[in-house]
């Protein structure tokens, strides 16, 4: 039998709504460097979070935005976002501090309603 766990979701804010994701639109970029370090030479905490951060999304005038990256686990630390990516080789259009997703043009994938993660 195989058995997987379930990453840590990122969080989609729509509106007055707060949605968990299993789609995680960051990682489309492939970006080399990853935004935080853990024990040793590891990038992630543990198996629940591959990716070693929470990223925080939101949809504003129907585009999706990038509002911010933060380490999972203590301490929680956030990174500055336009500088982890111009740090990427990447140079992100970037409205009211948030990073529009423009490279991004899937379909987001959600966590049922009464999914608890957390």
């Amino acid at each position: 039998m195989l058995r997987a766990t379930d990453q840590r979701p990122d969080i989609l804010i729509i509106g007055s709504d707060t949605i968990l994701l299993k789609t995680f639109p960051l990682e489309e970029l492939g970006f080399t460097m990853r935004p935080f370090h853990y024990y040793g030479n590891y990038d992630f905490p543990g198996e629940d979070c591959f990716r070693g951060y929470q990223a925080v999304w939101k949809v504003i005038n129907n585009k999706l935005f990038l509002s911010e990256i933060f380490k999972v686990g203590e301490p929680h630390i956030k990174i500055d976002i336009v500088e982890y990516f111009q740090s990427n080789g990447y140079t992100p259009i970037v409205i009211d501090g948030q990073i529009f997703a423009d490279w991004f043009t899937k379909d987001l994938i959600s966590f049922p309603r009464d999914f608890d993660f957390f």
